[in-house]
């Protein structure tokens, strides 16, 4: 093999790693407890794209679709809103602090 066919393979590698670790990092790869290989980190990932080229980018490519849809299944869900809320010194009812007054027993706090 000459020099230029192997620079355009180091060439290859280097860039597919590089997009493997860009992908599984804006991913959160690993932090979605999907089990198995879906639970591996972005920098394995990455170190593994480096150093066994041929083995790991197939897996990841085969893994990336559950990352992806953990993802945007994480995207998409609401963020949770918390009410502060208050216990009523009457009757110990929590409610919101929207109202002046106990819901319950309309006493006041």
């Amino acid at each position: 093999m000459n020099s230029d066919m192997s620079g355009f393979l180091w060439f290859i590698v280097i860039g597919s790693t590089i997009l493997v670790a860009l992908d599984a990092s804006h991913l959160d790869a690993g932090k979605h407890k999907l089990g198995g290989m879906a639970d591996t980190s972005a920098a394995v990932w990455t170190l593994g794209t480096l150093l066994l080229w041929i083995v790991v980018l197939p897996l990841y490519l085969i893994t990336r679709p559950k990352i992806l849809a953990a993802w945007k299944a994480e995207q998409a869900a609401p963020p949770a809103v918390t009410i502060p809320q208050r216990r009523c010194a009457v009757c110990e009812t929590l409610y919101d602090t929207q109202y002046d007054r106990c819901p319950r027993c309309a006493k006041g706090e």
